[in-house]
């Protein structure tokens, strides 16, 4: 199965290298707010700076440079002054959920995809207080290892 932080690791490099934007660092979080996405992301905000544009503009020509694949990313939004916000599909909740779970504990595709976005929800807030993930320094991307096992493992 696909390890989601790998694959949203590889799709942002590509966006970032295809905009031709500089290397830098930055956050990679899980929202409070169910609303706000399952991950979010602040590099935008932290190019303002460098591209001396908008932060909203500069997550609109990230948004645009994205491959992503609807079967793993159901949706993408801009939110506030510039987060990118990224909406785990159902589909690929129910897969992760199926792998965790014993075998006769899902019931029905909406039960578990449900019981995913709970385990999901717990397990992320539980590993490293607020969150799962820290900033490393990669072009684009920050990731620590401590949320390898959150969504999909190999």
């Amino acid at each position: 199965m696909l390890q989601l932080e790998p694959y949203l690791n590889q799709q942002i490099e590509q966006a970032c290298r295809q905009l031709q934007f500089p290397n830098i660092s930055y956050q990679i979080d899980r929202p409070r707010q169910e609303a706000h996405g399952d991950i979010s992301i602040n590099l935008a905000m932290l190019l303002t700076k460098a591209l001396k544009q908008n932060p909203r503009q500069i997550a609109a020509r990230i948004l645009e440079a994205l491959s992503l694949d609807s079967d793993i990313i159901e949706k993408v939004e801009i939110a506030g002054p510039g987060f990118i916000n990224f909406f785990i599909a159902p589909a690929y909740l129910q897969k992760t959920v199926t792998r965790v779970l014993p075998k006769g504990k899902i019931t029905a595709a909406s039960t578990a995809a449900k019981a995913a976005k709970r385990w999901w929800n717990s397990s992320a807030r539980t590993r490293a207080g607020r969150s799962p993930w820290v900033t490393g320094a990669r072009r684009c991307w920050g990731y620590g290892g401590q949320s390898a096992g959150v969504v999909g493992t190999k």
